[in-house]
């Protein structure tokens, strides 16, 4: 019994990938839109001891309303190029997301 709601909690679970292109040592923190299929987002941390992977995390989490143990860098780690996992949300609903967020940021 106890294997049957483990597989149906399975199922339930979403995922979503999307590649980013990071500039740290920006003067703000903020996702610039859309560089062909990677989402550019600078933020204020420096690339130094994992400082800027932390803050990209602490960042996405707070624009998805998602916490930051749901978003894993898979690759990437120590690249300005990463790739991001994130549980919670599935593919359509992280992109639909991301282009609201987007173009919040060009109308501001």
């Amino acid at each position: 019994m106890s294997g049957l709601k483990l597989s149906k909690k399975k199922k339930e679970l979403k995922s979503a990938r999307v590649t980013v292109r990071l500039t740290p040592r920006s003067s703000r923190n903020r996702l610039s839109g859309w560089d062909g299929q990677s989402l550019k987002i600078t933020l204020t941390a420096p690339p130094v001891e994992g400082e800027a992977n932390k803050s990209l995390i602490k960042f996405l989490a707070k624009a998805l309303a998602l916490k930051a143990g749901d978003i894993t860098i898979v690759s990437g780690i120590s690249s300005r190029q990463k790739i991001l996992e994130i549980i919670g949300l599935n593919q359509e609903e992280l992109t639909e997301i991301l282009n609201k967020m987007a173009a919040q940021e060009r109308s501001s």
